[in-house]
């Protein structure tokens, strides 16, 4: 979504400087200054929240990395003490400590 974004605020940023290089077309077509001024504003602020989608992104990346890898580490300390127990108690008792497999 960033491409998209950052394709339009610097197609925007274009329209504003070839506008304001000819004012003779800014007048033809019905376009003042503060219009132009209103969509440079929006632009840029739009380019800032683009920026701050970014950076949420970068860290939004970065925890899921760590929380897999984290999983990773659960799963194999939870089978492996899963088959600690199953291999060490009566299958009737497992129950009794969470393990809820028939066999």
């Amino acid at each position: 979504m960033s491409k998209v974004i950052s394709e339009q605020v610097k197609k925007a940023e274009s329209l504003i400087a070839g506008l304001r290089k000819h004012p003779e077309i800014m007048g033809k077509v019905g376009v003042n200054e503060q219009t132009l001024a209103a969509l440079e504003s929006e632009s840029k602020l739009l380019g800032a929240q683009n920026e701050e989608l970014e950076q949420l992104e970068a860290k939004r990346s970065e925890v899921s990395r760590a929380a897999n890898g984290k999983l990773v580490a659960i799963r194999t300390q939870f089978q492996t003490l899963k088959r600690t127990v199953k291999l060490n108690t009566d299958p009737a008792k497992w129950a009794q400590v969470g393990i809820l497999d028939k066999k």
